[in-house]
């Protein structure tokens, strides 16, 4: 439809440059692509018209506008380019500087600004295999009596608290140890290769000493401590998910144990304290189910060997751990 009236001595010029500039209008109404194709396709266009008119032997006299309109045409779609390419690449560039952010927030506890359990998460499962003379270390610790205090004081100072805490012990830490808030009063290091500590007893130290003084409240002074579990593997990571386990079971043996704020897994410690958790667990579903019997023990007099009374004694026995010794179902029980 174009063609006639371009190759007709009539030509208006003002049509002419109209349609040389149709494509640049396009592409900033409608769609940047669409711009720099319809360009390119009108550049090899508008030469094809004049040499046809040539052919035709009906030269246009406005043949002039045809190469201005060529040249109107490149340059429109010159410009048009590379301002899609510089909005391009500063939009690209936004899209991935907000990306961080957003992600680092992902990873950010709110409160105390450390490592949050997603991060820990991946952390964990991203552990690189290690060789015999490096290792990684993992040590749990939270506070004790936290709610308590809690309680006392309201929740804004607990949360100082915590704020303080986390402050101390990841400015304690070596560099290269990664510190973690794993909720509530619950916290995690996570330390590969040697960064300056040799064992998760050294780790451990750290934290403790990071605890030993006060922490300064609005309603006074408030003493902290914690109890602590560790687990330290040498070589290969095999499972992640073990490594926090048994720092967990490291962690539940130190709750046990008041007078020892401390403990490192071992699988002796292991095998103890997934009985007792397994036994605290079956011992809920014994009481429910009146499970639990009565044996009575005879109470004789010493002088005339007569019954006088009768001591009554629980006795458990389980399904899959046979008869429990009262000594160690009753503190359960408590």
């Amino acid at each position: 439809l174009a063609l006639e009236p371009m190759v007709s001595a009539n030509t208006n010029s003002l049509n002419l440059i109209l349609l040389a500039s149709m494509p640049v209008i396009f592409g900033y109404m409608v769609n940047w692509k669409a711009c720099a194709q319809a360009c390119g396709l009108l550049l090899l266009y508008y030469p094809a018209v004049y040499g046809m008119s040539v052919l035709l032997g009906r030269p246009d006299p406005t043949s002039i506008l045809f190469l201005f309109a060529c040249a109107v045409t490149m340059i429109g779609c010159g410009l048009s380019t590379a301002a899609f390419s510089w909005a391009t690449s500063k939009s690209a560039a936004l899209l991935r500087s907000q990306k961080r952010a957003m992600e680092k927030i992902a990873r950010t506890d709110v409160l105390t600004k450390a490592l949050n359990r997603r991060a820990f998460n991946e952390e964990l499962q991203n552990l690189p295999e290690v060789d015999e003379e490096r290792c990684v270390t993992l040590v749990l610790f939270d506070l004790d009596g936290f709610k308590a205090i809690n309680d006392q004081f309201g929740h804004d100072v607990g949360e100082s608290i915590l704020t303080a805490i986390s402050d101390r012990v990841r400015t304690a830490l070596p560099s290269g140890a990664k510190f973690f808030r794993l909720g509530g009063d619950e916290f995690a290091i996570i330390c590969q290769g040697e960064n300056g500590v040799q064992t998760d007893k050294d780790l451990s130290a750290l934290v403790d000493a990071a605890l030993a003084a006060p922490v300064d409240t609005r309603k006074g002074l408030v003493s902290i401590s914690a109890s602590i579990g560790s687990d330290q593997i040498r070589g290969a990571v095999q499972n992640p998910i073990s490594l926090y386990r048994n720092a967990d079971v490291a962690l539940f043996q130190a709750k046990q144990n008041p007078r020892q704020s401390w403990q490192a897994y071992t699988a002796d410690l292991g095998d103890r304290v997934e009985r007792r958790r397994a036994l605290l667990d079956r011992l809920k579903v014994a009481i429910t189910k009146e499970q639990l019997t009565i044996v009575y023990q005879p109470q004789h007099n010493v002088s005339s060997g007569r019954v006088v009374g009768f001591e009554a004694l629980t006795r458990w026995h389980d399904a899959r751990f046979g008869q429990v010794p009262p000594d160690e179902f009753i503190s359960l029980a408590e």
